[in-house]
């Protein structure tokens, strides 16, 4: 590619300062004007990309990889929007060629890892983040989207232990705490499974699922009074949430409180008729 014009300076300003429909618009004058700009049809799928428009994004790609077939960015980029389009196939073909023209293209190698994972070639796909890790042992998101494979192959030791790589690169990230959660529940740490929880929730209050998973394993503990806390929360912020219904119903239960129990119960029905778990904790009630 070479040397930036004009024209992609000011495009190139405007997205820098957040400008992105101005930047859209330079950039389709330009690509119109000057068609072989191939710098001007990268920025405008970028852009597309921000605006989410991938099927627009691919266009551009194919023309700058038609205009430019060894720049690994482009390949990178068509990569991208495929993947947001769900077409892992032709993805993988994407970032393998970005991969080729630059081996050491982090990035690449962990959304070829995506696409891989998407057609359920878990074992390339593990490969394939691991190489990410490698060239960015930085890259936080290739941490917990080996993880997440590892958890779906039961390889929960590994799993967990590249969550916990994931959450010391991104501790922010409420979703890796969730999912180391899920890790140690599985393992059966359920006292650490809670703390991550609780990370979780720390970082994004309104995590129902966090908030769910909290009272379970609160719940899984003994300590019911915690745990009907917790899941009175979450009908707080979502008062059609059955299972924090079901829950409740059979946490009250187990402390002794059977009439409190059956309302719950009886309210998840009513959200869900023919609930088995709810009328069993009723009939327990009763």
């Amino acid at each position: 590619m070479h040397g930036v014009n004009d024209a992609v300076k000011q495009v190139i300003e405007l997205i820098q300062s957040g400008r992105l429909q101005e930047a859209r618009s330079l950039c389709e004058q330009r690509c119109r004007s000057v068609p072989d700009d191939a710098q001007a049809w990268f920025l405008l799928g970028a852009i597309h990309g921000q605006f989410g428009q991938f099927s627009e994004a691919e266009t551009c790609c194919r023309r700058v990889v038609e205009l430019e077939p060894l720049m690994p960015a482009a390949h990178y980029n068509l990569g991208v929007a495929l993947l947001r389009q769900n077409r892992p196939n032709e993805a993988v073909s994407s970032f393998t060629r970005a991969v080729q023209l630059n081996p050491g293209f982090a990035e690449a190698f962990h959304d070829l890892g995506n696409a891989l994972q998407m057609q359920g070639m878990l074992d390339a796909a593990v490969e394939n983040y691991r190489k990410a890790i490698d060239l960015n042992p930085s890259l936080a998101e290739a941490y917990h989207n080996l993880a997440r494979v590892l958890h779906q192959q039961r390889r929960l030791d590994a799993a967990i232990d590249s969550y916990r790589t994931a959450v010391r690169c991104q501790p922010a990230n409420a979703l890796m705490h969730f999912n180391l959660g899920t890790a140690l529940w599985e393992q059966g740490a359920i006292e650490s499974a809670a703390q991550s929880c609780r990370e979780a929730i720390r970082i994004k209050p309104d995590f129902v699922e966090a908030h769910l998973n909290l009272g379970a394993a609160l719940q899984c503990l003994g300590r019911f009074d915690e745990s009907s806390e917790t899941y009175r929360r979450v009908l707080g912020m979502k008062p059609d949430a059955v299972e924090a219904h079901v829950n409740l119903g059979l946490v009250l239960w187990q402390s002794g409180r059977s009439a409190e129990a059956i309302e719950s119960c009886a309210r998840a029905i009513a959200l869900r008729p023919g609930l088995a778990p709810a009328h069993n904790t009723m009939a327990l009630g009763l």
